[in-house]
């Protein structure tokens, strides 16, 4: 595949619907990620804190089998959440 852009929404974003709480705040965000594609090419990225998914378009497409995020860092208490992931790009 050749990927163009990539992404995540970098948090728990669900309200429960049993109580109504907002989940977000009680669960660590991810705040910087790296990914990593099958030639070793790294692309870094960081994240804005919003509860969105965030694409980040690639300088130069990137023919690749396999994408591995690598978790920077994180802010916030609890478990690090990430509630969607996303790869686009053509085959």
């Amino acid at each position: 595949m050749t990927v163009t852009s990539v992404g995540l929404e970098p948090g728990y974003d669900k309200i429960d619907a049993a109580t109504g709480r907002d989940r977000w705040n009680e669960n660590r965000h991810v705040t910087a990620v790296t990914y990593v594609f099958d030639d070793n090419t790294r692309v870094s990225v960081t994240l804005d804190g919003s509860r969105r998914v965030q694409q980040h378009r690639l300088d130069v497409p990137i023919t690749t089998r396999s994408v591995k995020m690598v978790i920077d860092s994180t802010a916030g208490i609890g478990d690090t959440c990430i509630s969607e992931a996303a790869v686009l790009g053509r085959s």
